[in-house]
């Protein structure tokens, strides 16, 4: 386990980082936390929410997460204890946004004004900062879609396919992730309010400002899912007719073939009074025959606009 802490006026920020269970023991026992909270901490996947107790407020949060190695956007989960005079997070892996933010939080970061100086102003700074970090992913999907759209039209459809198939499937799972960040952070306010919890009166607005953010990306989001859609829907009827227009030249040789095929079928039958059969030139008459026949019916395709 990697356990840090930071102090910072009267505020104490925890951080623990895939604790044992021997560890999550002790700190519940140091903060007198409820062993189901305990629970939750050691498994990941689960559902956001928020669960009030007198001294303290218990805070599951879900926040995308870009998988570089195969380029997915994954759940990342934080625990959080926050209580009059700390706030304690556990993760079972490092978020960049904190890791940054950590730095600024440390007494001796480089930070143009204070950063928190309540509890509550600590856990909003820090949950601000993780969904500001969520534009940059945002950028990414929008510049990912315009190229997609780009290459559409440049003859690389088939190729577009997986691409276009994961951009669906992270924007499906980006907006699976964000749709409950408004609510929870309602619920959030709530409770910090009932429990008293010094600051949460003063911070109801930046988390209000914080949750309009939430509205923001999931209408951005929303602009997404439509556009990707639109290029899925185009590039499959791009394929289509690319198909169709294959399929009916190769329709139409295979009718030309078989007025050829036939032909030279009727003269390779060696009955009585079969033509040329026994005249000079016989072959090269045949073949000029066959060749005949096949530009007839070209020409015949061409007229009725089978063949472009």
């Amino acid at each position: 386990m990697a356990r840090s802490e930071v102090r910072r006026a009267r505020i104490r920020w925890i951080d623990l980082l895939k604790p044992s269970e021997a560890e999550l023991v002790a700190l519940g026992q140091e903060f007198h936390f409820h062993p189901l909270d305990l629970a939750d901490c050691k498994k990941q996947g689960q559902r956001p929410k928020v669960e009030r107790y007198g001294t303290y407020a218990f805070l599951v949060f879900i926040v995308p997460v870009f998988n570089r190695a195969t380029r997915e956007i994954e759940a990342g989960e934080i625990d959080v204890f926050i209580g009059p005079d700390y706030v304690v997070t556990v993760g079972e892996e490092k978020l960049p946004p904190l890791g940054a933010f950590r730095r600024q939080f440390s007494p001796d970061g480089q930070s143009p004004e204070p950063i928190a100086e309540t509890s509550v102003s600590l856990l909003h700074a820090m949950i601000e900062r993780l969904i500001v970090s969520l534009y940059p992913m945002l950028d990414h999907l929008s510049l990912d879609i315009r190229t997609a759209e780009k290459k559409m039209f440049s003859g690389q459809e088939k190729h577009l396919l997986g691409e276009i198939a994961l951009l669906r499937r992270n924007i499906t799972d980006f907006r699976r992730i964000v749709q409950t960040h408004k609510n929870t952070l309602k619920r959030l306010v709530d409770v910090l309010e009932l429990n008293g919890i010094a600051g949460a009166k003063e911070n109801v607005q930046p988390f209000e400002r914080t949750i309009d953010r939430t509205k923001e990306i999931w209408d951005l989001l929303e602009s997404y899912r439509e556009s990707i859609d639109t290029v899925y829907e185009t590039n499959e009827s791009l394929i289509s007719y690319k198909l169709n227009d294959i399929m009916r030249t190769f329709t139409t040789m295979s009718v030309m073939i078989f007025f050829m095929t036939l032909i030279a079928t009727l003269f390779a039958v060696r009955a009585r009074g079969t033509p040329l059969l026994n005249t000079p030139f016989a072959f090269w008459t045949l073949l000029i025959l066959v060749a005949v026949s096949g530009l007839a019916a070209r020409q015949f395709f061409k007229k009725r606009r089978l063949l472009e």
